[in-house]
């Protein structure tokens, strides 16, 4: 005999999270009373075909797409369309890596980032803030 779900043509899906990003949130419930993400006030995309092509210097990397005015990336002088290289000495790969990166930093800290601006490479800092409510 079929169960209910099966004759009614329902599957079973499931979600796996990671158990240290699990325990990294379950610890910042205990600790803080709500998940700790970093934020920086800034959007990022994956570096366009264009500048990844055979004659270009650039291999991998994300680019900024969006810049919060006031928010630390915009204090720290970051543009759109800076293409950051490397987060705290990491290199990036692309966008969402950098976006994952930024997330898991503790508000508060310090973090360094290289950049490309108009064949221009350089590097600035600026101090991880809580990321502010989804409205």
């Amino acid at each position: 005999s079929a169960s209910l779900s099966q004759s009614m043509g329902a599957q079973s899906i499931g979600f796996a999270i990671p158990v240290p990003i699990v325990l990294a949130v379950a610890s910042q419930i205990i600790d803080y009373g709500q998940v700790q993400r970093g934020w920086i006030g800034a959007e990022f995309t994956d570096l366009p075909a264009q500048l990844l092509r055979p004659s270009s210097t650039l291999s991998s990397g994300a680019q900024i797409k969006q810049i919060t005015l006031g928010g630390p990336a915009h204090r720290a002088g970051l543009r759109e369309g800076d293409i950051v290289l490397r987060w705290n000495g990491l290199e990036i790969d692309n966008a969402r890596i950098l976006s994952f990166q930024i997330a898991q930093s503790l508000p508060g800290t310090p973090a360094e980032i290289d950049i490309i601006r108009n064949s221009q490479a350089f590097t600035t800092a600026l101090r991880i803030e809580q990321q502010p409510p989804i409205r």
